[in-house]
């Protein structure tokens, strides 16, 4: 199950090696982290104050609701074309923390998707995952990490 926060652009990429780049980007929701030491205040629906970071929507389960669930990664590829300009824009995976979803088939064949299509993908992690690329079409991504230390 892929479970997305939002989709949005295209905008501009505002950091990283791609800096500038125009993007549509596709936030998942799940974190292994929790980043109470970035001291961004917010509060649950069911109205608990917590810490985090500035993305806390999509790292805190408290919010779950508010995302979309993919059984498949078909659904989820037709909404991101929806958004697409008829220019070639790269594909922003962030989060959350999206590399949860790597072993994940359907999230393997929604980035295969955009990589077989040409598209250049950025994951943003916090790079305390560790995974394998098992496919060569996997060197094609660029990972941009972010090291936390929550």
């Amino acid at each position: 199950m892929l479970e997305v926060n939002e989709i949005f652009g295209p905008t501009i990429q505002g950091e990283g090696k791609r800096v500038g780049n125009p993007s549509v980007f596709v936030r998942f929701g799940k974190c292994n982290m929790q980043c109470s030491g970035f001291e961004v205040e917010y509060e649950t629906p069911s109205g608990i104050k917590k810490y985090s970071c500035d993305s806390y929507y999509a790292s805190d389960s408290a919010f779950k609701d508010s995302w979309d669930s993919y059984e498949s990664s078909k659904p989820l590829i037709e909404k991101i074309n929806l958004i697409l300009p008829k220019y070639k824009v790269d594909i922003v995976i962030t989060g959350g923390e999206p590399l949860l979803y790597w072993n994940d088939v359907e999230f393997q064949k929604f980035l295969h998707f955009y990589i077989s299509h040409d598209y250049e993908i950025t994951i943003e992690t916090n790079a305390s995952i560790n995974i394998e690329l098992t496919h060569e079409w996997q060197k094609k991504i660029l990972f941009s990490m972010s090291v936390k230390l929550s």
